[in-house]
């Protein structure tokens, strides 16, 4: 549930990104992912919980979590960039930690994106009508965290099993209930709007 407050940052911003007009303009989504991304190098922590060094008065783990979300923003408008994002993955693991902590889950992620985004009949075999994910992420967590209060002595595996068997559920619920129609009304809005992105 941490992430939670950074992802909501991270809704406002690209809000107003889209408000301004700024996300029909790929190449500026592009730099401003950049620029995040080059100050997550310099601010990265070392470990998680650490805030890391600050930047304009906002924290080096801030700035490391938003240059992961940008990573999915820019595979949205820019996709076709996978081999030089694969170039700088490659490269990023071998220079400096502080590098390769920033690099790796931004062009990582949009790497993972872009191989997620195949179209392949084996590919395809994994994908389901229900998107389960996002639920699963909200609720991993807290789950997690119940079991192993109520079930201090519960090996990893049985835990493993036991959130999995909760959030399973509560993910298709949310699902159905919360996220699918959120995407049907995104898709009435963009229709009526025009392309997100030229």
């Amino acid at each position: 549930m941490w992430t939670i407050t950074c992802a909501l940052r991270c809704y406002m911003m690209l809000t107003a990104l889209g408000l301004c007009g700024v996300m029909k303009r790929r190449w500026v989504v592009l730099a401003i992912a950049l620029a995040v991304n080059f100050a997550a190098m310099y601010g990265a922590p070392h470990q998680r919980g650490e805030e890391g060094l600050a930047l304009f008065g906002v924290s080096g783990f801030m700035i490391w979590l938003v240059s992961m979300y940008l990573a999915g923003v820019c595979f949205y408008v820019c996709a076709p960039f996978a081999v030089c994002a694969l170039i700088v993955f490659v490269a990023a693991l071998f220079a400096p930690q502080s590098v390769t902590r920033a690099v790796t889950p931004t062009m990582g992620a949009y790497l993972l994106f872009y191989v997620g985004h195949l179209q392949s009949p084996w590919l395809a075999k994994l994908r389901t009508r229900d998107d389960l994910s996002y639920g699963l992420y909200l609720y991993g967590w807290p789950v997690t965290q119940l079991i192993s209060h109520g079930l201090p002595a519960i090996v990893p595996l049985a835990a493993f099993a036991c959130v999995t068997a909760i959030c399973v559920p509560l993910a298709f619920a949310s699902w159905r209930g919360a996220e699918a129609p959120a995407l049907r009304l995104k898709g009435t809005m963009v229709s009526r709007s025009g392309p997100l992105v030229q």
